[in-house]
């Protein structure tokens, strides 16, 4: 049986803190590139290209994000069985499975690709989300190891060096950018978000080759554990991919809908990871180590999401005021006017989306350290059919 660590764990709050704290930056760093984007290519059919390519880069990373919670509790209890270097590496060869056929897609199907995403959409949107591709699906793929990684590290109860990860990450994806935008236009966008997710993915891989400790070896159950993921992200990848399918109809809508759907959804989407997500991934591992009740799973549940749930019904009072002045005053003069105000709209109206991503987000890990995740594909049917009657 493995040791537990000399050092006391950090509590679930300082732990997800810290892990908070770097998804600010990731999303501090995110929304400067928005910025740089907004500010450069404005409202656009080249900007609507490339934000339909953007949106299979999310599907990806929130996959990733689901895959971390995921494997948490089973990572954390091949530590304490000293099996921990086959269920990881079997865990990453199910992830291959899922990253190849992506890989394979984005680089050689390029073109097809894009023009499923980019249908509605003038051919130079089309071609701009074809070159994009080429990019964005290797740095979706990163992502997908970074977040094994991460979750390693994490049934360690080490947060920091994959915080520290995420975080710095972001910094050469920015510099990138800024560096190629004038002279390689907005496909220098999709370079950068390669070069952050290769340095994601680099900092927790080499913090995980220094602490860990492999245990002796066990057979690979790769199937096993590819069935697992396809039922931790089935939920998640619905719901995400129904953004994708919205982008597609916005398309339809005129020049620079696709771009102002987008960003709307950013700034939802940023407040429920920055809140909920972090608080949900850090007390996975504690929480598999511990005798689980009804009692514990309702207050655990409940306190953590009022905590989400405040900042984010801040923020979307904020919106619902002032929203056209800070998208302009942000995004510069192609969103003044109607076009701000638009996007301050939207983040109101995915009030009640951010609410119940909250909900999903602080009680997802529950499921599978209670090992009660098989039910995950039904409630994904169910939120696609949900969708599709509204």
């Amino acid at each position: 049986m493995a040791k537990p660590s000399a050092r006391a764990p950090r509590s679930i709050l300082s732990s997800g803190l810290l892990t908070a704290l770097s998804m600010a930056v990731v999303t501090g760093v995110s929304a400067v590139i928005g910025v740089v984007i907004a500010r450069e290519f404005g409202r656009s059919v080249e900007t609507d290209g490339f934000f339909s390519a953007y949106g299979v880069f999310l599907v990806l990373v929130l996959a990733a994000s689901a895959f971390r919670v995921a494997v948490l509790p089973s990572l954390a209890r091949a530590r304490a069985e000293e099996t921990f270097g086959s269920v990881l590496a079997s865990y990453a060869l199910a992830i291959a499975v899922v990253a190849v056929p992506a890989l394979l897609l984005g680089v050689f199907g390029n073109e097809w690709t894009a023009r499923q995403l980019a249908g509605g959409l003038p051919e130079s949107a089309q071609e701009t989300a074809a070159d994009a591709l080429v990019f964005l699906l290797p740095a979706a793929a990163a992502h997908l190891f970074a977040g094994l990684a991460a979750s390693a590290l994490a049934a360690f109860d080490s947060y920091g060096t994959s915080a520290v990860g995420y975080a710095v990450g972001s910094i050469p994806g920015l510099a990138v950018i800024l560096w190629r935008v004038d002279e390689d236009g907005i496909v220098a966008c999709a370079w950068g978000t390669l070069a952050n997710g290769a340095v994601t993915l680099a900092v927790p891989l080499a913090g995980l080759l220094f602490r860990a400790t492999w245990g002796h070896r066990a057979p690979l159950r790769v199937l096993p554990r590819l069935a697992e993921l396809a039922r931790a992200a089935s939920l998640p990848i619905a719901l995400q991919a129904l953004f994708v399918v919205c982008l597609r109809f916005a398309g339809t809508e005129g020049t620079g809908a696709v771009t102002s759907f987008t960003y709307a959804y950013f700034v939802a989407s940023a407040l429920v990871a920055v809140t909920a997500s972090s608080l949900g991934m850090v007390s996975s591992v504690p929480l598999s180590r511990a005798a689980l009740s009804d009692e514990r799973v309702s207050r655990h549940v409940v306190s953590t999401s009022l905590v989400s749930f405040a900042a984010v019904a801040a923020a979307a009072g904020v919106f619902a005021l002032v929203g056209d002045r800070i998208v302009h005053a942000a995004l510069g003069s192609a969103y003044e006017g109607d076009a701000g105000g638009e996007i301050g709209r939207l983040i109101v109206l995915l009030g009640p989306w951010m609410a119940a991503s909250i909900g999903v987000t602080i009680t997802f890990p529950m499921l599978f350290v209670a090992r009660r995740e098989r039910r995950l594909p039904l409630l994904a049917v169910l939120a696609l059919a949900l969708h599709v009657v509204l």
